[in-house]
């Protein structure tokens, strides 16, 4: 499966739709937080499992790195926890779970993988399954 996430994501690298920054938060994360990004920001007041295992910290550097795909995130997290928590915090197979809000439509295939490497780094390796699948076609996910 390595092989077939590595052909798809080089096919979207060539073509523009991965950009390098996109590559590089896949393979190392986002950035480490600064503190005049955090302050730009601010906190998550009173959801505090936003704080847990450094997702408001990923996400916060995600728009603040990505700003062309992830301007608004942190206030669509903010506006609606319920449905954010729900879906990737809350739910057993959160690479299966749809986006809350316009972000379903707004991101790309590898953008809602970097989403969910954000909130659930542990199922990153079920996301790239989904990943394939929809990028190459169900035939690459299976073992020959």
């Amino acid at each position: 499966m390595l092989f077939s996430f590595l052909m798809g994501a080089n096919i979207a690298r060539h073509a523009g739709v991965v950009s390098a920054v996109e590559w590089k938060c896949i393979m190392v994360g986002p950035g480490v937080l600064v503190d005049e990004v955090a302050s730009r920001f601010g906190d998550p007041g009173e959801e505090a499992w936003l704080l847990a295992n450094g997702i408001w910290a990923d996400l916060m550097m995600m728009e603040h790195t990505m700003p062309g795909a992830y301007e608004g995130l942190t206030k669509a997290v903010l506006s609606s926890p319920a449905a954010w928590k729900a879906a990737f915090v809350d739910s057993a197979t959160p690479q299966y779970s749809a986006i809350p809000g316009e972000w379903e439509m707004k991101l790309t295939n590898f953008q809602k993988l970097l989403l969910l490497r954000a909130f659930r780094k542990e199922k990153v390796v079920f996301g790239l399954r989904v990943y394939i699948g929809k990028e190459l076609g169900q035939q690459f996910t299976e073992s020959p």
